[in-house]
């Protein structure tokens, strides 16, 4: 990880996903929390998954608890064309694709971090499995 700025660490804007924002709140970072909505559909109440409303609505919460700011970013079509669509072609012809592979390759790792850039943050903090690439830091919890 990169020097803190002289000062100290309060000068860097930090934005993360929810799973790896509260180490980097706890070392004096601005965070915020971001979703990702992969699919454009209504979920049944009972649906908890991490893309459904209910998710979606949980990670709002989460957010609200921790009183830092909460943001949706809509990847719906990507995902579809990028992960599913790719997943079904490869699928039908008798290959057996990982579809987690791809949506972190052009999804979490690619557009994510474009977004995250764009609201600012000078890094993405995860508690999910990163590489890193410059410009922007990627830190893993």
């Amino acid at each position: 990880m990169n020097e803190p700025p002289e000062g100290g660490r309060g000068h860097e804007r930090r934005r993360g996903l929810l799973s790896g924002c509260r180490p980097v709140e706890e070392e004096g970072f601005e965070v915020i929390g971001v979703h990702m909505e992969l699919w454009q559909h209504r979920s049944r109440p009972d649906d908890a998954t991490c893309c459904s409303i209910t998710g979606q609505d949980d990670a709002r919460a989460v957010c609200q608890i921790l009183g830092i700011p909460f943001h949706t970013l809509d990847f719906s079509s990507q995902f579809q064309k990028l992960v599913v669509d790719c997943f079904c072609r490869e699928y039908a012809q008798g290959r057996t694709p990982n579809p987690c592979v791809v949506c972190n390759r052009f999804i979490k790792f690619d557009l994510l971090l474009k977004a995250v850039e764009d609201l600012g943050a000078e890094c993405l903090a995860t508690g999910h499995y990163a590489g890193s690439r410059p410009p922007l830091e990627i830190i893993v919890c």
